[in-house]
């Protein structure tokens, strides 16, 4: 009763000493999970007490977070699952992947990665082959995303790195950057989602910097950077809401997420899903309602800045820019 989930470990697919095969893996996880099939023998005959299934049977087991979402590794452990236990079942709770949205670039005559915006990355194509193999055959299993961000250091030698254009500075484009792929993976499928991490590990100044050094919400000096304010605002305004359908906006520059709580109440994310600084002002939303509450993001803003709107014919008027922005209809 004291832990209720298990994760088995991180990134043991990466090119290094812990690179394990995905049968490998499988092995473990199954003998982490509960023996094996209670197959697992000790010294005095006894197979009852091994893995987390035979500590506390409510606890879940996550797998390891994979370095990387590609789904052909998943896919190996589970037919060796399958395959190799008597039970034939699949013994982990939840599949479990990271992934850094980043891309070549030619900079200089050189060639080097730099972060992409989730959309850039085309991150909902990248997740939907795990949601399927999920939805399809394991329902009742999670997905989990558990380590993506950007860094913030103005270094171009950090893969990982988002970097200022346009009115936007790098802590304000992680930021944006960051909400939009909570926003994204709240349509995808996806059970949980964390950012990695809390707080900074380098400075954003020093012309070396450590790849996920500066990737933090709170930077090197213990100040809260704009995606701490950002991620605290979208958890406010949507923690009672869930994902209804993404709306036509009839244009190709602007997204539009509704959202729908258990009173009837709606909110609405919108955002241009760009990254060169693209803005819709005047931007028409039919909300079927008379009026309605628009939050924006802003450093400083836990709660984000409010502002009442007054529809004319059901329709409010708002700016959307690449800064996502909540207009929110409580009936």
């Amino acid at each position: 009763g004291y832990i209720s989930w298990l994760e088995l470990g991180n990134e043991p697919n990466g090119e290094d000493s812990r690179g394990l095969t995905p049968y490998q893996l499988a092995a473990l996880t199954s003998a982490a999970y509960d023996g094996h099939g209670n197959t697992l023998v000790d010294p005095n005959g006894e197979s009852d007490h091994f893995g987390a299934k035979n500590a506390d049977p409510n606890m879940k087991v996550a797998m390891a977070g994979l370095a990387g979402i590609g789904s052909n590794y998943i896919t190996s452990m589970v037919y060796w699952m399958k395959a190799n236990r008597a039970d034939g079942q699949v013994a982990f709770d939840a599949f479990n992947v990271h992934s850094y949205f980043c891309r070549e670039f030619k900079i200089n005559g050189q060639t080097v990665m730099m972060g992409v915006s989730p959309e850039e990355f085309g991150l909902i194509d990248e997740l939907s082959q795990l949601i399927e193999l999920r939805d399809k055959y394991y329902p009742e299993k999670e997905v989990w995303l558990t380590e993506f961000s950007w860094d913030t250091a103005k270094s171009y030698t950090t893969k990982t790195a988002c970097h200022a254009y346009g009115e936007y500075t790098a802590r304000q484009v992680q930021a944006m950057w960051l909400v939009r792929a909570y926003l994204l993976m709240s349509a995808s499928g996806v059970d949980k989602a964390t950012m990695y991490m809390c707080e900074d590990g380098t400075s954003e100044d020093t012309t070396d910097n450590v790849q996920y050094g500066t990737c933090g919400v709170i930077d090197y000096q213990g100040n809260k950077k704009d995606s701490y304010f950002y991620i605290y605002t979208l958890k406010e305004t949507l923690k009672d809401y869930t994902f209804v359908q993404e709306i036509d906006s009839g244009r190709s520059d602007v997204l539009i997420y509704q959202f729908a709580d258990a009173n009837g109440n709606y909110a609405y994310a919108l955002w241009c899903p760009t990254s060169d600084g693209t803005k819709v002002n005047d931007f028409k939303l039919y909300i079927d309602a008379d009026n309605a509450k628009l939050v924006e993001n802003a450093y400083g803003e836990i709660y984000g800045v409010e502002t009442d709107l007054t529809a004319t014919d059901k329709i409010v008027t708002v700016n959307v820019s690449e800064n996502p922005i909540y207009v929110v209809v409580e009936k």
